[in-house]
């Protein structure tokens, strides 16, 4: 599982930790306009085999590709197949699961979270 731990001495980083006990989508994770976003690569699934749940404070992304040879079909070499994809993030307590949204385009799902409102940058005017 991957983790969003908030650093205590710097709230605005994020600092995901792996653990490759399960197969996944390869993935990355970036911050854009104070919203954290982690795009994962699922080539050939298609957009209903894409389930995205949040139980707690853990984001799931599980999804399945199938492969479907045509009729009369006779294979001379095949890497592609079917698959199944896992991957679940352990999220901080710094942001909205309420406000997580995502999409789906050209097989890369892109997953937005938003801060809670308390842990947003502000800036503080000086007297």
């Amino acid at each position: 599982m991957s983790r969003f731990p908030l650093a205590l001495s710097a709230p605005r980083r994020v600092v995901p930790q792996t653990t490759h006990a399960s197969a996944g989508p390869f993935y990355s994770i970036y911050e854009q306009d104070g919203a954290y976003v982690i795009e994962l690569d699922l080539p050939g699934v298609d957009r209903s085999a894409i389930d995205l749940n949040v139980e707690g404070r853990v984001l799931t992304v599980k999804a399945s590709r199938e492969m479907h040879a045509p009729e009369d079909y006779s294979s001379l070499v095949s890497e592609f197949g079917n698959r199944d994809y896992r991957r679940s993030f352990e999220l901080g307590e710094h942001i909205d699961t309420s406000a997580i949204g995502a999409s789906y385009e050209n097989g890369v799902l892109r997953i937005e979270m938003q801060r809670k409102e308390e842990a947003q940058v502000r800036q503080i005017a000086i007297k």
